[in-house]
């Protein structure tokens, strides 16, 4: 999905319309015979400015202290003894939750930490995590003491990993470090040739060469000169195969293909997630946001889009903030078995935990007041259309986009992605329906 198309998707889950209108309602305007009353609305705004304890102005009521509220807990329970109990309970639960949030800052935030521990399989999950880091900390430390220690563990746990690294090791040992290759390759060599009676072939050759050498002695010596000269151009051979192979084309083209088979995967599991999480994301933004639909409302829609985008950008600048999300996050994709299951879900748990902080620095930002939605003036032209009706009527199945009426000023693009739309008159009629205004 596009930028433009999330920022869309976000702003039509905001300013979606709420208690009796159904949820995929088309953005329809109020028809004339149902007037607004500015009376009623003034009333309800001055009404929610008169909180207890607040100021005419809006400001937010003094929020009690922990022994103002231990105080009025004690005054209910002296005063209503039928009901002690009851406000022991309440006692003993404003005490846990003051418990609670020396730990945690938010409920938010203590779900995102319990669905981290429960995707690790809980506390006995980072026992093991702790088991296999101990590990690789004994690993490393092997490593870097040069222990030989650490080939016995490689030779156990991947034998033939072992055999097949081993001739590239000392390929890259003796780039590295050629004097102590030659050091610790001498007794390696020494035991090939005197495996090969290298050294019976040289005394011989001593031993003739030091008298008279008649015709017989001297075809000998050739022979066993020829049979030097073979056995030397063979192991030539083999040492040249050996490190012509890793320039192999065919082993380069395996190597370039099991990459691009880890590529795509890759590339699967990233569209996996995205397909999962993106709608995740934009509804609990959007959703966060309908307290402020009429601001919204009333903004032009490049504007509105902005404060979508922003949202977007802020949660994302937030997750690549976050380090230890990263490493979660990257070790999890990286794994040999990525498990999606467990990877969609870290990210929706931290989209949970961080859209309410995304979206009130957005809306600070932009200065965006909470307030609740007007419906929209003007009204649907009776003597416009022969199907009058305004009704929402449900439909099995998306209308042909030749069945849509894409000029209707009711008609926008947040109502089709919402599955909503305005039939054109013939359609309607079509389909014996009474209102031009479906959903599916």
């Amino acid at each position: 999905m596009s930028e433009v198309d999330s920022a869309t998707a976000i702003l039509a889950a905001a300013v979606e319309p709420t208690d009796s209108t159904p949820a995929d309602a088309p953005e329809v305007e109020s028809p004339e015979s149902t007037p607004e009353s500015p009376d009623s609305t003034d009333a309800a705004s001055t009404e929610s400015e008169k909180t207890p304890d607040g100021g005419g102005d809006g400001t937010p009521p003094k929020a009690p202290t922990t022994a103002e509220i231990r105080a009025s807990l004690k005054a209910f329970r002296d005063s209503n003894p039928d009901h002690a109990q009851a406000a022991k309970l309440l006692n003993d639960g404003y005490s846990r939750y003051e418990a609670y949030k020396q730990v945690f800052p938010d409920v938010d935030t203590a779900r995102s930490v319990k669905a981290q521990l429960d995707l690790v399989g809980g506390l006995d999950g980072i026992a093991n995590m702790q088991a296999v880091i101990s590990s690789i900390e004994e690993t490393d430390a092997l490593l870097d003491a040069g222990d030989p220690k650490i080939l016995d563990q490689i030779a156990e746990d991947a034998p033939k990993a072992l055999s097949q690294l081993g001739p590239h090791y000392l390929t890259r040992w003796q780039k590295l470090d050629p004097e102590s290759f030659a050091a610790g390759i001498v007794p390696h060599f020494v035991a090939a040739l005197t495996e090969s009676r290298f050294p019976e072939v040289v005394n011989y050759l001593a031993t003739q060469l030091g008298g008279a050498i008649d015709a017989t002695k001297a075809r000998e010596l050739q022979e066993v000169v020829s049979s030097m000269k073979q056995w030397f151009d063979g192991q030539k051979v083999r040492a040249e195969r050996a490190n012509s192979d890793a320039l192999n084309p065919e082993r380069q083209q395996i190597t370039a293909e099991r990459e691009n088979i880890v590529k795509e995967q890759r590339q699967l599991l990233d569209s996996f997630v995205s397909d999962q999480v993106g709608p995740h994301i934009r509804n609990t933004i959007g959703g966060l946001l309908k307290p402020y639909a009429a601001a919204l409302q009333g903004m032009p829609m490049a504007q509105r889009q902005d404060v979508a985008r922003a949202c977007m950008t802020t949660l994302t600048q937030m997750l690549r903030a976050d380090k230890a999300y990263q490493t979660q996050i990257a070790a999890m994709m990286n794994a040999r078995k990525p498990d999606r299951t467990k990877i969609v879900q870290l990210n929706k748990d931290k989209v949970n935990a961080l859209a309410r902080s995304v979206v009130e620095a957005v809306v600070k930002n932009y200065g965006l007041k909470a307030g609740a939605v007007k419906p929209a003036k003007g009204a649907v032209k009776s003597g416009a259309d022969k199907v009058t009706g305004t009704q929402i009527i449900k439909i099995n199945a998306q209308p042909k986009d030749a069945d849509i009426d894409w000029e209707h000023e009711h008609m926008s693009d947040t109502a089709f992605i919402q599955h909503r739309a305005v039939l054109t008159e013939a359609a309607a009629k079509a389909r014996g329906l009474k209102s031009r205004y479906v959903q599916w």
